[in-house]
């Protein structure tokens, strides 16, 4: 009895064992995506990380800053003693003086009240304006009472006037000149004592001064001239 043997032609076994190319193909763009896809998120990743650093960065980072250790009058010297240092965040905008640039400020002139914590800018104060020609700067220690505290300003006219006294050394209510409140300096001591600084004219600085040393000046507001 004869077998029979059925034989699978060659090319056919090639072809059944035989991977596919286009499953290769496939399984190998596959791969190459999720390769792509990977490195795009480590990409991302790392791009919000340094974002977030950047951003924490900015908000912690802080600089020494100036600011008032108490309060400065308007027409007040701004001193080295009245100025504090804290470790602020500032913004770009916002005016500041850094502690290591404190000299640009020191020894100006305040021009408005200022309380103490105040930020430093250098828009707060100017510079000492000079003496006119013809005038002399005359200090005087000044309590309460001698003179109108509420509205007195660097740049206010005044009349200096001796007031009455043992030692006058003069008639009681003489008007001894006009002058002009140059810079005023508070001592914080237990009277309330201001330190006024006069401009007055050369010819009257020397009543002026005594007055001031005997302690019987006082000074009166002047209206301001309207035109």
């Amino acid at each position: 009895m004869a077998a029979r043997i059925d034989r699978t032609p060659a090319t056919l076994r090639s072809a059944r064992g035989a991977t596919p190319l286009t499953g290769v193909a496939s399984s190998g763009g596959r791969r190459r995506g999720r390769i792509s896809e990977i490195a795009v998120g480590v990409v991302v990743v790392a791009v919000c990380a340094l974002g977030v650093v950047l951003w924490h960065s900015s908000t912690t980072d802080t600089e020494a800053t100036l600011v008032l250790g108490r309060s400065v009058r308007a027409g007040e010297e701004l001193h080295a003693d009245a100025l504090s240092v804290e470790q602020l965040h500032i913004g770009a905008r916002v005016g500041h003086v850094a502690a290591v640039d404190s000299a640009r400020v020191v020894g100006k002139i305040a021009t408005a009240d200022l309380a103490a914590g105040t930020l430093v800018s250098e828009g707060l104060f100017v510079g000492r304006p000079p003496v006119p020609a013809g005038s002399i700067v005359v200090a005087a220690a000044l309590v309460p009472g001698r003179f109108a505290t509420f509205q007195l300003r660097p740049g206010q006219s005044v009349a200096a006037i001796r007031t009455g006294g043992l030692d006058s050394g003069g008639d009681s209510g003489e008007v001894l000149a006009a002058a002009t409140v140059f810079e005023i300096r508070t001592l914080n001591d237990t009277a309330g004592t201001w330190i006024v600084s006069l401009l007055v004219p050369e010819t009257s600085a020397p009543a002026v001064a005594s007055a001031a040393a005997a302690k019987t000046l006082s000074l009166a507001l002047v209206a301001a001239a309207t035109s």
